[in-house]
């Protein structure tokens, strides 16, 4: 009799466990990185290509970053 308390716990855990990691499988091949890419499909036109601005000035970053290698002593080992 003492082995039916661990075997409910056991199918518990199994009937919880398994439909999590189906619906992680599903959510994953549907919006994840395995999900089917869109494509779209249009007919290739001949027009003119118009500029929609234009003008003179100055062109800034908005963010700057400094890269570079780190110093030896600086790093744990």
């Amino acid at each position: 009799m003492k082995n039916l308390p661990l075997l409910g716990r056991t199918l518990a855990l199994v009937a919880v466990i398994v439909p999590l990691i189906a619906l992680f499988i599903y959510v994953g091949l549907r919006s994840g990185p395995l999900a089917p890419v869109a494509v779209t499909v249009v007919t290739v036109e001949s027009r003119a290509a118009t500029p929609a601005l234009f003008g003179i000035g100055t062109v800034e970053a908005r963010y700057t970053y400094k890269i570079g290698p780190t110093p030896a002593e600086d790093r744990q080992l």
